[in-house]
């Protein structure tokens, strides 16, 4: 090895390493020496300066979820490190930071580019309840069908796929596993993230369906139709496939998709289900028209329950769902709770989320299955840019809808009924999700058990929470601590003073680290008359978020009585 290659490939080494902690990632692996990139620093840094305007001039909300100075920072130690970064690191680099805007809509598309998507991996990933699976795999490889990552290029599959979860942008932790598995079938990312040294295929260790574990490579193979195939349930880009699901003779109704929207009606069961894909006109039928036969249905049958499936709902034209939503809420026959379910997951998104927004607002549902992949006040309507030296597709968004309160800040809608998949519900052609739809019977929601609860005493009310979390054990990451919270203001302003501070106690004790729950235990103190107890819980409060203005006002008049 030359000097000037070993110095080179340093470089490149100390590069991989800064754009790891500039992007908050593991260490990259290093490219190989001496290796030369399509575009110059200069055309790198160009497409930077183009991108970042383009996202400074017209998110609606660039910083609602990343500050200012935090985002520039970023883009400055990149443009610094380009010198030193391979094409693919560089294209890494870009994507994970316009990703810590976290808006789903907004991102880096490197499909659309010759210089990173005219090339894939000819696999389907999925993130399961019990790890990252194969679901379909080239007939020339089928042992892979069906076979558990357990490493991506020597390193273990967790951490691999968090290395390139978020690269495709993401409002939550459910759009990462939803578009994950489309990054590590991308050679450029894969190999930019560290998890090749070429993008020419890629190393898998895995544990078989029988039991084996096996070293394999996949080989890429071209495809030049900007990766349609990832977002849609048709083959892989090669010839012959094997799909993991083998050998099941019946699917439930809710597993075909071959329409934008389609309903069923159920007579054993006396059930209405309804799929709805895409938010969207079919040329065949407009979605006002077929919500007309719907209701003609539904009006002219013994419906037990109305199950609306959104969870292969990626969006569209937001307008036209009225007729969906105020049907429902013209009938209370099926606006009942434990009778209108809806269901959503990690692929719910957009216009699909604005539904499901509004019918949280303004309806009796229940959710089941995962937390939608958007939050519930979202960026979208994005504008399609191109990046002047790469070719790189840019999409921003432009508006910012606030489908809930203008102040919810929730990263997910936390689903009533909350339902995981494991891998052998998938395999096995069952879905869990609609099962439960379909057997759920006498429904109470956690806060109804809590308010039945409240007249016996805190210990009631401890137990009341225990059987619920026994009962819905999965919660996805968030904390029940908002729900108890609202429960206790309502018991408060009904003038059930007692129970409410029963409420707010239970959350001190679940929560103790929130400044939130001392402060508004202190108003169910203030509101009995315990002046005492109710100065000490301010305090508490305070000392957890000094900033807290609220509190400070309410210990300014509680020492002045």
């Amino acid at each position: 090895m030359t000097l000037q290659i070993a110095i080179s490939a340093l470089r490149r080494a100390r590069a991989a390493a800064l754009l790891a902690v500039v992007l908050g990632t593991a260490t990259p692996a290093v490219a190989p020496a001496g290796e030369a990139n399509s575009l110059t620093p200069a055309q790198w840094r160009e497409d930077l300066k183009f991108a970042m305007t383009k996202i400074r001039d017209v998110h609606p909300m660039l910083h609602r979820r990343v500050k200012s100075d935090s985002l520039e920072a970023a883009v400055r130690n990149l443009e610094r490190i380009i010198p030193e970064l391979t094409d693919d690191q560089v294209l890494v680099g870009l994507m994970r930071l316009v990703s810590k805007i976290q808006d789903g809509q907004t991102m880096v598309v490197p499909w659309e580019s010759k210089l990173a998507g005219d090339a894939f991996f000819p696999l389907r990933f999925q993130r399961f309840s019990d790890g990252l699976f194969i679901t379909e795999a080239p007939k020339a490889q089928a042992e892979l069908a069906g076979a558990k990552v357990l490493q991506i290029g020597g390193v273990a599959a967790d951490e691999a796929f968090d290395r390139v979860s978020g690269l495709l942008s993401y409002d939550n932790a459910f759009t990462r596993l939803q578009r994950g598995p489309m990054a590590l079938v991308t050679p450029a990312l894969v190999r930019g993230s560290g998890l090749a040294r070429t993008r020419d295929s890629l190393e898998l260790a895995v544990r078989t369906r029988k039991g084996a574990r096996r070293v394999a490579r996949v080989a890429a193979v071209h495809d030049d139709s900007g990766g349609e195939w990832l977002w849609k349930d048709g083959n892989l880009p090669v010839a012959e496939t094997v799909s993991a699901i083998v050998d099941v003779s019946e699917f439930p109704v809710s597993r075909r998709r071959d329409k934008d929207y389609w309903f069923a009606y159920l007579p054993d069961q006396k059930i209405v289900y309804v799929q709805f894909n895409a938010v969207k006109n079919d040329k065949e039928e407009p979605f006002d028209r077929f919500c007309e036969r719907l209701w003609q249905e539904v009006d002219s049958k013994e419906v037990d329950k109305f199950i609306l499936d959104l969870r292969y709902n990626d969006g569209g034209m937001g307008r036209i769902l009225n007729p969906l939503l105020h049907g429902i809420i013209k009938r209370d026959a099926i606006n009942r709770q434990g009778r209108f379910l809806v269901l959503t997951g990690r692929r719910t998104s957009g216009a699909a989320v604005d539904c499901q927004a509004f019918l949280e607002e303004h309806t009796n549902v229940l959710f089941v299955g995962e937390p939608s992949g958007a939050s519930p006040n979202h960026a979208d309507d994005a504008v399609r840019y191109v990046l002047p030296q790469s070719g790189l597709a840019l999409h921003v968004s432009k508006y910012f809808w606030t489908n809930a309160m203008p102040w919810d800040r929730r990263a997910i809608v936390q689903p009533q009924i909350p339902v995981t998949i494991s891998s052998a519900d998938y395999f096995a052609g069952r879905d869990p999700v609609y099962e439960a739809a379909v057997a759920l019977e006498d429904y109470k929601s956690f806060p109804d058990r809590l308010r039945e609860a409240a007249p016996g005493g805190l210990a009631k009310a401890r137990a009341a929470y225990r059987d619920f979390q026994k009962r819905f054990p999965e919660s996805f990451g968030e904390t029940r601590e908002r729900e108890i919270n609202y429960l206790g203001y309502e018991l408060l302003s009904e003038g059930s003073v007692d129970e409410a501070i029963v409420i707010f106690r239970l959350n001190t004790e679940l929560f103790p680290e929130s400044w939130n729950v001392w402060d508004s235990l202190g108003e169910g103190l203030m509101t009995k008359g315990d002046k005492k107890d109710a100065i000490a819980n301010y305090e508490k409060s305070l000392k957890l978020n000094p900033e807290n203005m609220g509190g400070k006002a309410m210990l300014r008049v509680l020492r002045e009585k």
